[in-house]
């Protein structure tokens, strides 16, 4: 049986062409100072609604430390959370997003990828990813070390925002299956609460897929 070591080896074999091509995409991005965020059909509004019903207080989140994995050049959510008073740190492969997002006062960055996170267990009280997923994992084994990799930096109690838009290479469905397996619990699906993006979905068969999870 194959350890998890062997595991990670074989999936970075396999994702090593896509990670180059990340990093240029950012590379160049930058340099053509296009520093727009993805997009994310979940609003900061949205969010603001979702996460005080499931957290109760947003006070609770005042200090707690937080990492955004394939952070690029930032994300809504990310601001909305920072504005909480959450401390972040990014993680992704290209260097420059990483300096980019140190510069606008946006957390200090380690390089890393994603599927061999550099902390220790439990130390993490949430993690934040978007669109992510279904560009970066390639197969089911990708999500099953990336979950696992999540799951191990988490803190008891510790929090899971993931918001992707466009295609996925693993079904969403898939991905639900795999949390409960994992051992997250409490998953809610995010829906947009926004009138214009819920019409964008419906008229243009937008695909898109948001949750938040616990350990």
């Amino acid at each position: 049986m194959e350890n998890s070591f062997e595991k990670y080896k074989k999936s970075l074999e396999r994702r090593k062409y896509t990670i180059e091509y990340f990093k240029e995409v950012l590379k160049e991005r930058l340099l053509k100072k296009d520093v727009d965020y993805y997009v994310d059909l979940i609003t900061p509004e949205d969010y603001e609604y979702y996460l005080k019903n499931y957290l109760g207080d947003l006070e609770k989140l005042k200090g707690k430390l937080f990492i955004d994995i394939g952070a690029g050049f930032g994300s809504n959510v990310h601001d909305f959370l920072q504005k909480l008073g959450v401390r972040f740190i990014n993680v992704d492969i290209s260097f420059e997003a990483l300096e980019y997002l140190k510069n606008q006062g946006k957390g200090v960055g380690v390089l890393a990828d994603a599927l061999n996170l550099p902390f220790k267990d439990s130390s993490i009280d949430g993690c934040i990813c978007l669109n992510f997923m279904n560009v970066a994992l390639e197969n089911i084994e990708d999500l099953e070390i990336f979950l696992g990799e999540v799951k191990r930096v988490l803190k008891p109690e510790g929090i899971f925002i993931q918001s992707n838009f466009g295609y996925s290479k693993i079904d969403k469905e898939k991905i639900l299956e795999y949390l409960k397996i994992f051992g997250f619990r409490d998953i809610k699906i995010l829906e947009p609460l926004d009138e214009i993006n819920r019409e964008l979905i419906v008229e243009n068969n937008y695909d898109y897929f948001a949750f938040i999870a616990k350990k």
